[in-house]
């Protein structure tokens, strides 16, 4: 008897390494400001096309895909105004050099298959302009000699909602701007409050004071406010008034002297 042998070879083939990622949607471009709103977009998770299929051997699975950021060119860093959280893309800064329109990349990896997919975007970033409104200041009275008198204003506002902070200023208003006299009035910055106290009747007089708002980066970009003081000196409402009526008085030269008293009263 004669023996023969046959040779059968066997192929395992995994699937995963001729599957595709899914692409079913687009990436939505994101805008924002620099100190402004943030802008975020979510995306659908992706999948891969042998993943959501059947073979023989039951459910097919790939793996999760992962994704990750990059510049246009597929390897730079994406600078911080932008950021990736799971499946949400959400662009912000403080930075105006960041300003500009910006080419990113959205890579889906099944990395073990050295599958990727690429999804394009723009993230653009434009300068906030602020618009400030100003606030109304009312006029202050003060009496020399009269308890300190405090008068805090209303703040500045930014109404395009830059997220800038304000720096306010005050400044004595005549000829020129000179800065306040502050032997009878300061101003507190922090808390917008002045103080107004005076004990001396020459500061009586009536002063403009201006109050300015200025946006922090943006030295050319404030507003500004007026306000009267008027400083009255205390005595000029009061009156002399004779309690006793002075009489005639009649002298005759080389007698002796005589006199009359009268009184007055001061109010």
């Amino acid at each position: 008897m004669t023996a023969t042998s046959n040779t059968v070879t066997v192929v395992i083939s995994d699937p995963c390494f001729a599957t595709t990622i899914t692409d079913t949607q687009t990436i939505t471009n994101l805008a924002t400001t620099v100190k402004g709103a943030s802008d975020s977009t979510t995306f659908t998770a992706y999948t891969d096309s042998v993943s959501t299929s059947t073979s023989a051997f039951g459910a097919n699975n790939c793996g999760v895909p992962t994704y990750e950021i990059k510049m246009s060119d597929g390897t730079t860093a994406v600078p911080g105004y932008l950021t990736l959280s799971g499946t949400t893309l959400t662009a912000t800064t403080t930075d105006p050099t960041h300003i500009g329109v910006h080419n990113i990349q959205l890579q889906v990896k099944l990395t073990p298959f050295s599958i990727t997919h690429t999804e394009s975007f723009t993230v653009t970033i434009t300068e906030c302009v602020p618009s400030i409104t100003a606030p109304t200041l009312v006029n202050q009275p003060y009496t020399v000699n009269d308890a300190s008198l405090p008068y805090t204003h209303a703040a500045f506002t930014d109404t395009n909602a830059c997220g800038y902070t304000f720096t306010n200023t005050a400044f004595l208003v005549g000829a020129t701007e000179t800065a306040l006299p502050t032997n009878y009035v300061s101003y507190t910055a922090g808390t917008l409050t002045f103080a107004i106290s005076s004990s001396d009747v020459n500061d009586a007089g009536v002063y403009t004071i201006k109050v300015y708002g200025t946006l922090d980066n943006t030295p050319n970009t404030a507003s500004s406010a007026t306000f009267t003081l008027t400083v009255d000196n205390g005595c000029s409402a009061d009156t002399v008034s004779l309690t006793t009526a002075i009489g005639n008085q009649a002298y005759i030269i080389q007698t002796p002297a005589t006199s009359s008293t009268f009184t007055a009263t001061f109010t």
